[in-house]
């Protein structure tokens, strides 16, 4: 049987919509495509930009003639708008339209759908060059086709090859890299898009075309971020489906209502109440701004809709197909029964199952969204040894069961919040894993990582759908302990031993969040190894030499533990200098990645997990020596949150107690500057050091 036989197979709409939103679309939803993060380091000043024919200046690229109309669209308007809505010497680029227009046709034996991307953007740099020129653009041989509509650059009063012709040159179909040594994924294709005749500055217009068609009956879903990463005069997603089909639509984050009109008469839809379109529209967008953020559909307008009568029907569906896949042959069942006939606890078990998979197979990152209904049965991905997130979390749940565990598929909302409960389908949510749960043991499986992490950290704040299971999407934690946050302790005392010695003693503490839950499982030192790196961390050179475990569970963790430190750090004064540091685990371990302290201005929104509280106390017994430095007690309070350090010295004994806490959530660009403040107090050497003589 060949992989890619789709009979009686449905493949979800939300692939295609997924495919243009998360990877097709070079820059249009920022968060969301690839090529977009690494386009660009921020907007770059010209020297000299073109100004549109509105009669405030002329440029040769732009003013010469007349572009015309293109598929419904006027460009000579759209791009006199553009000079009067936006400084474009401020812009590597401006897009004058982004267009997704998704249409979806069903007949007797199946569906075909059409996603036709149409994009127009001037360009003034080289980073914008970059960004736009050359698109790579994947899609999946085995059941679609690729085409492309325009291609084309305008500068000197033409069109650049041809105002028609799409040069063949210029579109160049390739073997994506990460698949090249995959065969069982080779109907994947990534075609290239090469504009010609660029030369700074020009506008640049591409369109083309991927159609899918799909045996089988089934639903159909889609979600569009309506920002790009550049400004854009016009931005609109537009979706049309047959009229006698249920469909639930919603309009995020200030997102307009789309526009509905209806056309009985239209090919394709005969006996289905014609065909309906539904037209979403942003116009003047100051795009998402920089630097690109983790969650920009977290706070930017979107919208998503749905043919499927409810979430059961896409999940049992995928669950069914999951589960028939998910099944051992009896040699590797047997292999992997004689690899764990050692190991006493469930938790022993999935560590050393998640290991297995790690080192027997290769991780293939490509989006497994293409096959989302045709997982390759685990037998063939151990065969092979490699698989991508889907097909490694199918062979790691049918070991996850062989063993006597529980093994279900999870998927994870790439935004934070809620998802729509009424907009069922798969497009909200990213890549699949495995929830993996047995006696005293509860964790997520990574599939591309191979790795099992803690469900309450990596979760916090995020909603969650166990498809087949009869249950509609949740957020986790629910509101009310998700307002309460998350906290992380960590409390430690120092004092001198013999020598150059000092011992102490310390007490972790953390909840939601921060949750080491699954790092500490298990029988072979784990606990006593996380609590040794998190020791080093907050104090160089620090090692555990006991521990205790009060509380250990899911929820929350409380561990006291006592650790030496010999010899601490002395500078060319011959002062003694202690600081705790930023510690493992901590606040700044769960800062997305966009939160950069280097950064004093930006203009996108950061998103924060949730609320988190850090809190850090060293006291420490001078024993007669001499305090050279100690911080200044201070407090900062802002609408980020706060941050205090109190320092108290009595009896001999040194107090550095320092918080931190965030508010948590979509921080806009006005307020950057407040989080930055207390992020850089945290950080700031002085309010952490004493020195001592």
């Amino acid at each position: 049987m060949k992989l890619y036989n789709f009979k009686n197979t449905i493949l979800l709409q939300s692939v295609m919509i997924s495919i243009v939103v998360f990877t097709l679309i070079a820059g249009v939803c920022g968060g969301f495509c690839p090529a977009a993060v690494a386009a660009t380091a921020g907007p770059a000043v010209l020297a000299s930009a073109p100004v549109p024919p509105n009669g405030t200046g002329g440029s040769r690229a732009t003013s010469a003639a007349a572009m015309g109309v293109s598929s419904g669209h006027d460009l000579d308007m759209l791009w006199a708008r553009a000079g009067k809505d936006f400084d474009l010497s401020k812009y590597d680029a401006v897009l004058l339209l982004e267009s997704a227009r998704v249409t979806v046709l069903y007949g007797e034996d199946g569906r075909t759908t059409r996603t036709t991307v149409h994009r127009v953007a001037w360009i003034g740099t080289e980073i914008g060059i970059d960004t736009h020129a050359d698109l790579r653009i994947p899609w999946n041989s085995a059941n679609s086709t690729f085409s492309v509509i325009k291609l084309r650059t305008w500068r000197e009063g033409r069109w650049w090859p041809d105002e028609t012709a799409v040069s063949p040159t210029a579109v160049v179909e390739t073997l994506p890299f990460e698949v090249a040594l995959a065969d069982d994924y080779s109907t994947m294709r990534e075609t290239m898009l090469l504009h010609d005749g660029v030369e700074l500055p020009c506008i640049m217009e591409t369109e083309y075309t991927i159609e899918e068609t799909v045996e089988g009956p089934g639903g159909a879903d889609g979600f569009f971020v309506l920002a790009c990463r550049e400004p854009a005069v016009l931005v609109e997603y537009i979706v049309e489906t047959s009229g006698g089909l249920p469909f639930a639509f919603h309009s995020g984050n200030g997102a307009p209502a789309p526009v509905e009109s209806s056309n009985p008469q239209s090919p394709g839809a005969a006996g289905n109440g014609g065909m309906k379109t539904y037209r979403w529209s942003v116009e003047k967008s100051g795009g998402l701004g920089y630097p690109q953020s983790a969650d920009p559909s977290s706070y930017a307008p979107c919208a998503c809709w749905s043919t499927w009568r409810d979430w059961n029907a896409p999940g049992d569906l995928f669950a069914k197909r999951f589960d028939e896949a998910a099944v051992l042959e009896r040699a590797l069942a047997d292999t992997l029964a004689s690899r764990l006939s050692g190991e006493p606890t469930d938790a022993s078990k999935a560590r050393k199952i998640s290991a297995f998979v790690g080192k027997s197979t290769r991780p293939v990152h490509y989006d497994s969204r293409f096959h989302l209904f045709s997982p390759r049965a685990s037998a063939r991905v151990y065969e092979t040894a490699y698989g991508d997130a889907l097909d490694r979390a199918v062979l790691a749940a049918a070991m996850f069961r062989s063993a006597g565990l529980s093994a279900r598929p999870v998927f994870r909302s790439t935004e934070l919040g809620s998802v729509e409960p009424d907009i069922p389908g798969f497009s909200r949510f990213g890549e699949v894993f495995v929830c993996v749960s047995g006696d005293r043991f509860d964790a997520l499986y990574d599939p591309l990582e191979s790795a099992l992490l803690d469900r309450q950290g990596m979760n916090f704040g995020r909603t969650l759908w166990r498809p087949g299971t009869g249950e509609a999407p949740q957020l986790r934690p629910d509101p009310a302990a998700a307002g309460a946050g998350s906290r992380f302790e960590l409390l430690l005392t120092l004092e001198r031993g013999e020598g150059d010695t000092w011992k102490g003693t310390g007490f972790y503490r953390v909840d939601g969040l921060f949750s080491p839950f699954v790092a500490m499982s298990g029988l072979g030192g784990e606990a006593r190894a996380h609590i040794g790196a998190l020791a080093g961390s907050a104090l160089g050179g620090a090692t555990v030499t006991d521990h205790s475990v009060e509380v250990f569970d899911c929820a929350r963790v409380d561990v006291g533990f006592g650790f030496s430190l010999e010899k601490p750090e002395q500078d060319d004064a011959g002062r003694t200098k202690f600081a705790a540091g930023d510690p493992e685990g901590g606040i700044f371990a769960r800062l997305p990645g966009d939160v950069r302290l280097s950064h004093e201005k930006r203009t996108s929104s950061a998103v924060l997990p949730g609320k988190m509280t850090q809190h850090i106390r060293l006291r420490l017994n001078t024993g007669g020596m001499k305090i050279i430095h100690r911080p200044e007690t201070r407090k900062v309070e802002n609408e980020a949150g706060s941050f205090s350090l109190d320092v108290v010295f009595k009896d001999g004994w040194l107090t550095i107690d320092r918080t931190l806490t965030l508010r948590g959530g979509v921080v806009a660009p006005a307020a950057w500057p407040a989080l930055r403040a207390l992020l850089l107090e945290e950080r700031d050497t002085a309010n952490r050091t004493a020195l001592l003589k």
